[in-house]
């Protein structure tokens, strides 16, 4: 009995603004200012590191690992299942998600050094795009979040208050 008192507190889930939400991730990812965002932090973590002596990850080594092609549709499933999980207030699938691309990742890194040399500059710079990846698209899709939730808070015209807030 108690399940069913949870499940009736919760508020209801609101379709409307969740494909609202999608269709912004959407424009994102194809766009390309995602996958600019993460090969920009991705260049100026390589050139931090250089220059500080610890790697040599030249530029045509970061170049090469960019972003994959299946890396947009990735990042497109990952943004619904996000959104999904704050609008139902389900945040245990967004620790989900990360946890198995943890853990995928770390098999491809291990499958990927051979020879055991985690610090190669090839495998670091996988691993850069890899999670400035995971987090520009969990950021990206938090401040889409929050963006319709200030929204919400706006006086609203009447005929589209019954809209929006329903």
């Amino acid at each position: 009995m108690q399940a069913a008192s949870a499940f009736a507190s919760q508020p209801p889930f609101q379709f409307l603004l969740y494909f609202v939400a999608l269709a912004v991730m959407l424009v994102l990812n194809l766009s390309g200012l995602i996958g600019k965002t993460i090969n920009a932090a991705a260049w100026a973590m390589a050139w931090e590191e250089e220059s500080r002596g610890e790697s040599e990850i030249s530029n045509d080594l970061i170049a090469s690992a960019r972003r994959p092609p299946s890396g947009k549709t990735i990042g497109i499933v990952e943004s619904s299942i996000y959104l999904y999980a704050m609008f139902s207030q389900q945040f245990e699938f967004i620790t989900a998600v990360l946890m198995f691309k943890a853990f995928s990742g770390w098999l491809a890194t291990s499958a990927a050094t051979k020879d055991g040399d985690v610090r190669s500059p090839k495998t670091l710079s996988s691993f850069y795009h890899y999670a400035i990846g995971n987090v520009a698209s969990l950021a990206s899709c938090i401040v889409v979040f929050e963006g319709i939730r200030l929204l919400l808070h706006f006086q609203w015209p009447p005929f589209l208050q019954s809209l929006v807030l329903q």
